[in-house]
């Protein structure tokens, strides 16, 4: 029997494709067993010991050097931490221009470390309004965004007030929130209102006058020096000058030394060794002393900034501080003595409350 071509092509092809196959087979089959095999030996395998823990090295902490102790501030009659709440450092703020210098003061007590109270008076109003106003007014945003910072960064105790008197409108108008509400803090011994504008440079001077009324007691309940406050809180008092107050026209407008004393100064402030507590650096006076900022760090607790015939200096009065040709006026001594005051002062509002200074229309 003949064999075609095409039949001898097949049975080769077919041939071909078992051998391939069957070595294929052959080749798992093997692999199969080698597994088997392996996996039968590591399960009939002793365990392994476990390794013996190891013990770690013993610490040695880091050495840190000791340095002396600083020598004690003669100036500064200490606060303990069980007596400084008795006495605070307080703020009675009625406009909102107003409020940025009371930040910046308690930010600087906070530097320091103050270890006195910080108490912050204001209108309720500005807490009571709908969120609302603050789009259309500004300036209660910029409020609300600083009692925030206040409390919140700074320690601040807030303290919103109900306008004294009453009457339609009486939430708007300073006179509202008369400085006679400082004597019903009475769950303070001692307190200390600085008034604005100024630069708070060192709060030693301050927490050694709060500290002396603390230790000492103040002989009377109300001494100041240009507008510096320094009272004892009272209820008795508070109960009288408020009486007071209610009998008077609302147009009136007394100092707190009239209330108290009927007169027109307080006593002044008692005696405290060091650092001097207060000065005034007035840009009005060319011919007057003059009060280096750089050189007071250290030297003065706070610096009232002021100028004849102008508001703070929060506001950028453009030519309103200026003389002929755009320069300030008076001496180059003076007008250098301007800048500098009002250069610090505007940097320390834009580091601590974020504003550039207000605008002047006036």
């Amino acid at each position: 029997m003949l064999v075609t071509s095409s039949q001898l092509s097949v049975a080769i092809s077919s041939t071909i494709i078992f051998i391939f196959t069957s070595l294929l087979f052959v080749s798992g089959y093997i692999l199969q067993q080698r597994s088997v095999a392996s996996l039968q030996a590591a399960l009939l395998s002793p365990p392994s010991p476990s390794p013996t823990p190891t013990t770690p090295p013993a610490y040695t902490p880091l050495t840190l050097p000791t340095y002396p102790p600083p020598p004690p501030r003669t100036h500064q009659v200490p606060l303990t931490p069980t007596t400084s709440p008795a006495v605070a450092h307080v703020q009675l703020v009625t406009s909102h221009v107003l409020l940025c210098n009371a930040i910046m003061i308690f930010a600087a007590l906070a530097r320091t470390k103050s270890p006195a109270a910080r108490v912050l008076l204001y209108p309720k109003l500005w807490d009571v309004l709908p969120v609302h106003e603050d789009m259309a007014n500004p300036a209660l945003a910029t409020t609300r965004r600083l009692l925030r910072l206040a409390q919140e960064e700074l320690g601040v105790i807030l303290r919103p007030l109900q306008p004294f008197g009453g009457g339609d409108g009486a939430d708007f108008l300073p006179s509202s929130y008369p400085q006679a509400l400082l004597f019903g803090l009475t769950e303070y011994e001692a307190v200390l209102h600085l008034p604005p504008s100024g630069l708070l440079l060192n709060a030693a001077p301050l927490d050694a006058l709060l500290a002396r009324v603390h230790n000492e007691q103040l002989p009377f309940p109300l001494t100041a020096s240009a507008s510096l406050l320094l009272l004892r809180p009272s209820a008795a008092l508070y109960s009288a000058l408020v009486n007071k107050l209610g009998a008077l026209p609302r147009s009136s407008n007394p100092s707190l030394s009239a209330l108290v004393y009927n007169a027109r100064h307080a006593p002044p402030l008692p005696p405290t060794p060091g650092v001097p507590i207060f000065c005034t650096a007035d840009l009005s006076d060319p011919l007057g002393e003059r009060v280096d900022v750089r050189t007071l760090v250290g030297q003065v607790g706070y610096v009232r900034v002021a100028e004849r015939g102008l508001p703070g200096p929060e506001f950028d009065f453009g030519v309103g501080r200026m003389g002929e040709g755009g320069q300030v006026a008076g001496d180059e001594d003076a007008r250098r003595f301007r800048e500098l005051v009002l250069d610090r002062y505007r940097e320390d509002r834009r580091g601590v409350c974020g504003l550039d200074l207000e605008p002047w229309g006036g």
